[in-house]
């Protein structure tokens, strides 16, 4: 299971695409948290018209990518968290998770991929994870 946490921020033209990239991953057990930080277009809009339960959308003032990052992180329990990025430039994939998924099946410790993406291990603070520390990274072609 992954979390995927997704800041928001006046990105109405792109999060669509970014949603959609992934929904079409082949591995289906993610869940995904877009934290709303505060935009002042209709992308919480669009968002909401996603009807897929492993979708949610938190809401909150704007306080920056850091924080909306770190409120996305504790809506979620997986041990696994993925940030993806709102614009769709970081757009996954079809098959990442799928991958991802093979590389912890066989214990992978750190595997040199395809930036920019990333996946954190889940380890215990927040911030820690924020701020990079004790985490174990995979980036998949």
């Amino acid at each position: 299971m992954f979390d995927i946490v997704t800041p928001l921020y006046n990105k109405v033209e792109f999060i669509e695409a970014t949603i959609r990239s992934v929904l079409a991953q082949s591995f289906a057990e993610w869940r995904l948290f877009i934290v709303d930080d505060g935009s002042a277009d209709r992308g919480p809009e669009l968002v909401r018209r996603f009807q897929d339960p492993r979708i949610s959308l938190i809401e909150q003032t704007n306080r920056g990518v850091g924080p909306a990052r770190n409120t996305g992180i504790r809506a979620g329990s997986a041990e696994w968290i993925a940030f993806l990025d709102d614009d769709a430039r970081d757009a996954l994939r079809n098959h990442r998770f799928e991958k991802f998924e093979g590389l912890i099946a066989i214990g992978g410790r750190r595997l040199q991929i395809d930036p920019p993406g990333a996946v954190h291990r889940r380890d215990g603070g927040v911030d820690r994870l924020q701020e990079g520390l004790e985490r174990e990274i995979f980036v998949v072609e």
